[in-house]
C-alpha cells in the first residue's frame, strides 16, 4: 500500500457523528484520519469533520459541493448526490465513515477518484436512479428509459405485475391512497427519483403492499360478501321503504291541502269559476305527484317522464272536453275565449316539448353515428398500421439481406487484396535479402537459454548476472557463462509483463497491475504494490538511484520512490494509448505509447515538454541517448529526433518488420521486430552492419533487445533468451 504523511487531528463539530459506529467503522483507538491514505482525503476530512469516525451524508455532501466545487462542476444535482452514495453508503446507514471514503480516495487521491467515479458514471446518469433491483427491473419493463410518467399509468403498471397481492381490497380508496403517497407535488406525474424514493426502504412489492393494506375494507359483517344476502338486511331495506313511502304521502297531501285552502279563498263562490279551478287543481295534483314521485325515486329515465307527461296530457283532454260551457250566464263568451286561450297555449308547450324531445333524439343519434364512424376509422388505422408494420420489418430483412451480401463481397475482396499485398512483401524480403548478402552464421556466436514454460517478455541487466520474465509467472536469474538459472523467483498470480533491475533489486510488474520489488542476494520480496486496475505495460529504472517509473496499459506513467514503504512520487498524465517504453535520467523522460506518439517530460515538475508525432502506428519502443532519442515503431521505420526542438533528425527504414525494441551501444544501434530478426545499424549513417538470424536466430517474435560491452541480449515468443557475440 501507499502510504503519505497524515496531519494533526482537531476535535470534530456537531455534524459529525463520532460515538455511533457501523460495521465499516475503525476500531476504537485507531485515529480516523490515520485510516486515511490519501492526504487530500485527509485534510477534507480533518476541516469539516475533525477526527471522528463518521458522519452524517447530508452533511458530507454538502461539504463536498463546498471544498470541491470547481472538480464536481455540473455533478452537484441530487442524480449525482444518489449516485455517489450508493457507491460510498453502501450499507445505506446516512452515514459516512472514513474507511468507505478510501474507496474514493485510496488509489489515485480525492480529486481524481471524484473525476474518474463522475466521468464513469456518466453513461449511468442517462438511466433511472432507482437503487432497489426489483423497482428498477419494473421500471424497465414498463418504463423503459423515461425519466417521467403518468401516475395513473403507474398505477395500472403496478396493478398489473402485483395482481396476486390485490385480494379484497378498496380500490378506489387504494388508488386515492397510492397518488396521495407518492404524487407530493400534485402534478398528476411521477419521476424516477420520486419512485426511487417509495421503493427504496421496503422494496417496490412490500411498498405496493403496504398502500393496499391501508385501504381494504373495514365492513367486518361484509367481509364475505353476505350482507345483502342476509334476513336482517332484508328487513332494514322493507322498513326503509315503507318509511319512504309514507313520507312521500304526507307530503303529497300537504300540498293538495295547501292548493285547496288557496283555491276556497279565490273562488268567492263562483259555480263557474269552481269548476275551472277544480280542473285546474286536478291537473296541478297530478303533476305535482308526478314531481313528487320523481323527486323521491330517483331518476327513472327520459321513457318514463314522458309516458307519465303524456298520460297527465290525456287526463287534461278528458278534463276539458268534459267541461260544459255555461252559455245561460252572461260571460259565457269569456269563458270561451279563456278555454280556446288555454288549449292554444297548451297546444303550443306540447309542440315545444316534442320538438325539444325530437332535438335530443336527433342529438343521440348524431353522438351514436360519430361513434361508430370513429370505431370503424380505428379499426382502420389499425388494420393500416400492421400492414405498414409489415412491410417494414419485410423491407428491413431485405436490406439485412442484401447488406451480408454486399459485406461478404466486400470481404472477398479484402481476402484477394491482403493476399496479393503479402505475397508481394515476401517477394520484396527476399529480394531485399538477396541483395544484402549478409553472412551472419560465422560472424557471431550464440548462446541459448533454456528454462522457461511461457513467452519471456521482458530481460534486464543486473550486475554481471541476466534477469529475464515470462508468461509463465517467473522471474529467472542468469548466469550467462554457465548457461544455468541461478534463482527462479516466484510470486505473481498472472503473467508478467515486464522486468527492470539495478545493482541491488529487481523490480516486476505483471497484467493484473501488482508489482513486486525482490532482493537480489536473497530472491526475497521485499516491498509490493498491491494490484490495480490497469495492468503494468513497461517498467524503467535509469539513473536516478533507488526511483522506477512505471508505464501502464491505461497511459498513466508513475514515478516510484522504492525505499520502504514505497511511495508514488508523482504521476505524468498526457498518452491515450498504453505506455511501451520509458527512459529518463536527473533531468527528462520520455516515454512512448501505441497512440502512435513519443512525449519528452520534465522530470521535476512533471509537465510535458515536447510530444513527438511522426509514426504512423504505434511506438513500440524508445531509447534516450545524450543529446538525442530514438524511437522505434510497428510503421517499420526508426527515428531519430532532437532532445532540445522536439524534432526529427533521422528517419531509418526497417524493411524485415515491425519494430519492436530498439537498443544503443556506442556507435551501433540494435533492433529487434516482430518478424524473429535482430540487426545492428550504424547509428551514424543508418547502414545495417549485422542480421542476426540464421540457424541460432528466434523462431518468433522478438520482445526485447539489451546491448552491453559488445554483447547483445535478445528475448523472444519462442521462450528463450540469446546471447550473442562477436567473433570477429
Amino acid at each position: 500500500m501507499l502510504r503519505r504523511a497524515g496531519t494533526a487531528s482537531r476535535s470534530g463539530n456537531v455534524y459529525a457523528r463520532g460515538p455511533v459506529r457501523s460495521a465499516a467503522a475503525p476500531k476504537a483507538g485507531v485515529s480516523a484520519l490515520r485510516m486515511l491514505v490519501d492526504a487530500s482525503a485527509q485534510q477534507f476530512w480533518e476541516k469539516y469533520f475533525g477526527n471522528e469516525r463518521e458522519a452524517d451524508w447530508s452533511f458530507f455532501w454538502e461539504s463536498l459541493c463546498s471544498e470541491y466545487a470547481s472538480v464536481l462542476g455540473e455533478h452537484t444535482d441530487r442524480e449525482s448526490e444518489l449516485l455517489l452514495k450508493a457507491f460510498v453508503d453502501y450499507n445505506g446507514n446516512d452515514l459516512v465513515s472514513v474507511l468507505e471514503l478510501n474507496k474514493v480516495s485510496k488509489d489515485v487521491g480525492m480529486l481524481k477518484g471524484l473525476k474518474d467515479f463522475f466521468k464513469k458514471a456518466e453513461g449511468s446518469m442517462e438511466r433511472p436512479v432507482i437503487l432497489d433491483p426489483d423497482a428498477r427491473k419494473f421500471w424497465k419493463k414498463y418504463m423503459e428509459r423515461d425519466r417521467k410518467i403518468d401516475v395513473f399509468f403507474l398505477w395500472e403498471s403496478l396493478m398489473q405485475e402485483y395482481e396476486h397481492l390485490i385480494g379484497d381490497t378498496d380500490m378506489v380508496n387504494a388508488e386515492k391512497s397510492f397518488v396521495n403517497v407518492i404524487d407530493k407535488n400534485r402534478n398528476e406525474s411521477v419521476t424516477n427519483i420520486e419512485f426511487n424514493a417509495w421503493t427504496r426502504k421496503l422494496g417496490i412489492a412490500a411498498a405496493f403492499k403496504e398502500v393496499l393494506d391501508t385501504s381494504k375494507s373495514t365492513w367486518n359483517d361484509d367481509r364475505d360478501g353476505q350482507w345483502g344476502e342476509s334476513e336482517t338486511a332484508q328487513e332494514f331495506q322493507r322498513a326503509d321503504g315503507v318509511l319512504r313511502h309514507r313520507e312521500r304521502q304526507e307530503r303529497t297531501a300537504s300540498r293538495e291541502k295547501a292548493h285547496d285552502d288557496y283555491r276556497n279563498k279565490q273562488r268567492g263562490g263562483r259555480r263557474g269559476g269552481s269548476r275551472d279551478d277544480d280542473m285546474h287543481d286536478g291537473r296541478r295534483s297530478q303533476r305535482n305527484s308526478i314531481r313528487v314521485d320523481d323527486d323521491d325515486d330517483g331518476f327513472e329515465g327520459r321513457r318514463g317522464r314522458r309516458v307519465a307527461r303524456e298520460k297527465s296530457y290525456d287526463d287534461d283532454d278528458e278534463a276539458a272536453a268534459d267541461e260544459e260551457v255555461d252559455f245561460g250566464s252572461g260571460n259565457f263568451e269569456a269563458q270561451l275565449e279563456a278555454r280556446m286561450k288555454r288549449e292554444e297555449e297548451e297546444m303550443k308547450q306540447a309542440e315545444v316539448r316534442r320538438e325539444k324531445q325530437r332535438n335530443l333524439d336527433r342529438d343521440r343519434k348524431g353522438k351514436e353515428r360519430d361513434e361508430a364512424r370513429r370505431e370503424r376509422e380505428g379499426e382502420m388505422l389499425h388494420a393500416r398500421r400492421e400492414l405498414i408494420q409489415k412491410q417494414e420489418e419485410e423491407d428491413a430483412k431485405r436490406r439485412e439481406e442484401a447488406d451480408a451480401a454486399a459485406r461478404a463481397a466486400r470481404w472477398a475482396e479484402a481476402d484477394i487484396k491482403i493476399k496479393a499485398n503479402s505475397d508481394a512483401r515476401m517477394a520484396r524480403l527476399e529480394e531485399l535479402e538477396k541483395k544484402m548478402k549478409i553472412e551472419n552464421e560465422t560472424r557471431f556466436g550464440c548462446l541459448t537459454l533454456k528454462g522457461h514454460e511461457g513467452h519471456v517478455t521482458g530481460i534486464s541487466l543486473c550486475a554481471d548476472k541476466l534477469v529475464s520474465c515470462s508468461e509463465d509467472k517467473t522471474i529467472k536469474v542468469w548466469d550467462v557463462d554457465k548457461q544455468k538459472v541461478k534463482k527462479t523467483l516466484s510470486g505473481h498470480k498472472t503473467r508478467i509483463t515486464a522486468v527492470a533491475s539495478d545493482n541491488k533489486s529487481i523490480i516486476s510488474g505483471s497484467r493484473d497491475g501488482e508489482i513486486h520489488i525482490w532482493d537480489v542476494r536473497t530472491g526475497e520480496i521485499t516491498d509490493t504494490e498491491p494490484a490495480d486496475h490497469s495492468s503494468i505495460s513497461c517498467l524503467s529504472m535509469g539513473t536516478v538511484p533507488r526511483h522506477a517509473m512505471i508505464g501502464r496499459a491505461d497511459g498513466e506513467i508513475r514515478l516510484m520512490d522504492m525505499r520502504t514503504p514505497i511511495t508514488i512520487v508523482r504521476t505524468f498524465f498526457g498518452h491515450t494509448g498504453s505506455i511501451t517504453g520509458l527512459d529518463f535520467n536527473g533531468e527528462i523522460l520520455v516515454s512512448s505509447s501505441s497512440d502512435s506518439t513519443a512525449r519528452v517530460w520534465d522530470f521535476g515538475t512533471g509537465t510535458c515538454i515536447h510530444q513527438l508525432k511522426g509514426h504512423y502506428s504505434d511506438v513500440s519502443s524508445i531509447k534516450l541517448d545524450e543529446n538525442k532519442i530514438v524511437t522505434g515503431s510497428y510503421d517499420e521505420t526508426i527515428r531519430y529526433w532532437d532532445i532540445a526542438s522536439g524534432k526529427c533528425r533521422q528517419k531509418m527504414l526497417f524493411p524485415m518488420g515491425m519494430v519492436s525494441s530498439v537498443q544503443t551501444d556506442g556507435s551501433e544501434l540494435i533492433a529487434g521486430s516482430l518478424c524473429n530478426k535482430v540487426n545492428v545499424y550504424d547509428s551514424t549513417t543508418g547502414e545495417l552492419r549485422y542480421s542476426l538470424q540464421g540457424r541460432d536466430g528466434h523462431e518468433k517474435a522478438v520482445n526485447k533487445v539489451l546491448a552491453n560491452k559488445g554483447q547483445i541480449f535478445s528475448c523472444s515468443n519462442d521462450m528463450t533468451v540469446k546471447v550473442w557475440t562477436l567473433l570477429d
